[in-house]
């Protein structure tokens, strides 16, 4: 019989890897119920999301910018290369002020990675094994997490399992086209997040691993001859890694031996809550203990989730903190489900395939309410909602961190209020230099002139940064917004009182001020309630 390939222009090599028994008629109902209730969870996730939180602000801000202007936008105000911005481009164009349709495009990558997941794995190992790689993949709560979330963590798995398995076709005696396809894969992957990089390099030593004894002296140098080319279009990530840095990170453990595990499991908001936590740990074990059963297993998951926790780990120890839940989960889980789905596929005692049967049993029950903990509170919607009620003409709305405003003026005013690039604080000491040394040509055709600190909407003055020297209007208004992490002051030339704190969540507080004598004419962060 013939089996099925993925549908994807991969060329015709066929995989030489083990394939295991047809699944039985129990395995396919507990496999396909555990599925559909992973991707209700995905679903019911994107659906109660509500405000977007500030880095999905930052990413939506990034795709609504004109092309002209785009890379220059993405160089001054992210560290991350540009892949997922682009896609986020394309797909908010058709409708800039919904986020639910914003949030639709990381639901749809994220079915797309589960589709993947299962022909990938039915290609090399058969469809009981794909079954189960599935099923163990789509009731992770990060993956419902994934699914409704605006970042690039829908898209990373499913460019890291694809570029896995072509590398697999190209070393067993692939194409030409399939090592294009591969390199064009590897490239966009290494470009949607500022250390994918590493994990492109782990993926492809991965394949060289799990297929040394199915390939050939020939098929090995074709595969590296592939992979110079992506190592040479990957060439500027780690430099810009090293010059620009990376996401500023708390130092490694030797506890994240367990933590990190535990806590690609849990997910980023649940990994300090010990329950989750200790839930996370056992799961990770669990699926460990199925992939050990065979031998690409164990190599899939010593390879892969293993070694780049563990790589993680030394090099934050002893260098740069790397670890981040997500983006650590986004790139492992696929293989540890790939992994744990080849050994519950083998498996032959009764009492070895109930263990496998409850583990996922129980990841099934809890994966909705696991997920919905995972829900981010609502603050910039209402915040921006509410200042875009209670403002008059004339008055002074205040924001002085660069992304808080960003997220104040697409609910307060408008989403496109205009372009990040133009409206700023005065530059510091560093982009003055920049600036100099490029010169006024330069300057205008990479898109870098400034035109102010403020934007004027209905009669109201949205102002960005630290000013020193504001004045309120007669009988008008001051609002500050500020976030409860970042540290912040307005000055005053008049002295004036807060009549009114409101908090949006945890972090963000809206201060209401009015002329006053008495009053201050420094305005800082207020106290948390």
């Amino acid at each position: 019989m013939n089996r099925p390939s993925i549908s994807v222009p991969l060329g015709t090599s066929a995989s030489a890897s083990p394939r295991f028994a047809p699944s039985s008629r129990v395995e396919r109902l507990l496999c396909g119920l555990a599925i559909a209730i992973g991707l209700i969870g995905a679903v019911a996730f994107w659906a109660a999301r509500g405000s977007l939180w500030e880095d999905e602000v930052i990413a939506i801000t990034h795709g609504l910018q004109p092309l002209s202007s785009f890379v220059s936008e993405m160089l001054r105000n992210d560290i991350h290369p540009p892949t997922w911005f682009l896609l986020l481009k394309g797909w908010t164009a058709w409708a800039p002020g919904s986020d639910a349709w914003a949030l639709a495009s990381s639901l749809v990558l994220a079915l797309a990675a589960a589709w993947t997941v299962h022909r990938v794995t039915l290609r090399h190992d058969g469809p009981s094994a794909a079954l189960w790689a599935c099923a163990l993949y789509v009731v992770q709560p990060t993956f419902a997490w994934s699914a409704g979330t605006l970042r690039m963590y829908s898209l990373v798995p499913l460019l890291a399992v694809l570029s896995w398995h072509l590398g697999r076709r190209l070393i067993q005696g692939g194409s030409t086209r399939v090592g294009v396809v591969l390199v064009t894969v590897q490239l966009l992957l290494a470009y949607s997040h500022a250390i994918e990089f590493l994990f492109v390099g782990l993926i492809a030593l991965n394949v060289l691993w799990v297929d040394w004894s199915r390939s050939d002296r020939a098929g090995r140098w074709r595969w590296a001859r592939w992979q110079a080319l992506t190592l040479v279009g990957m060439t500027w990530l780690p430099l810009s890694a090293l010059s620009r840095g990376t996401e500023p990170l708390p130092p490694s453990h030797w506890t994240g031996l367990f933590h990190n595990p535990a806590s690609m499991i849990a997910g980023w908001s649940l990994e300090s809550d010990s329950p989750f936590l200790i839930a996370g740990g056992l799961v990770f074990l669990g699926m460990a203990a199925l992939a050990l059963r065979t031998a690409d297993g164990r190599r899939i998951l010593l390879g892969l989730p293993v070694l780049g926790l563990l790589a993680a780990l030394g090099i934050g120890m002893f260098g740069k903190p790397l670890y981040k839940t997500p983006v650590f989960a986004a790139n492992l889980l696929p293989f540890l489900a790939i992994a744990a789905g080849l050994g519950a596929a083998r498996l032959g005692a009764p009492a070895a395939r109930a263990g496998a049967a409850l583990l996922l049993l129980c990841l099934a029950a809890t994966t909705l309410p696991w997920s919905q903990r995972q829900l981010p509170p609502e603050n910039y919607a209402p915040a921006g909602r509410a200042i875009a009620a209670a403002v008059r003409p004339g008055d002074l709305v205040v924001v002085p961190n660069v992304s808080v405003y960003w997220g104040v003026m697409r609910y307060a005013t408008t989403p496109q209020w205009g372009r990040p690039l133009e409206i700023l604080p005065p530059d510091n000491a560093s982009w003055q230099a920049l600036k100099r040394k490029l010169g006024p040509d330069w300057v205008r055709c990479l898109s870098l002139t400034q035109t102010g600190d403020r934007v004027e909407f209905n009669g109201v003055t949205y102002v960005i940064g630290e000013p020193r020297d504001l004045a309120l209007a007669p009988g008008g208004s001051l609002w500050v917004v500020q976030r409860a992490r970042y540290a912040s002051s307005v000055g005053l030339t008049t002295p004036a009182r807060v009549t009114g704190t409101e908090w949006f969540g945890k972090e963000l507080s809206v201060q209401r001020l009015q002329a006053d004598p008495t009053g201050t004419t420094t305005v800082s962060n207020p106290d948390r309630p």
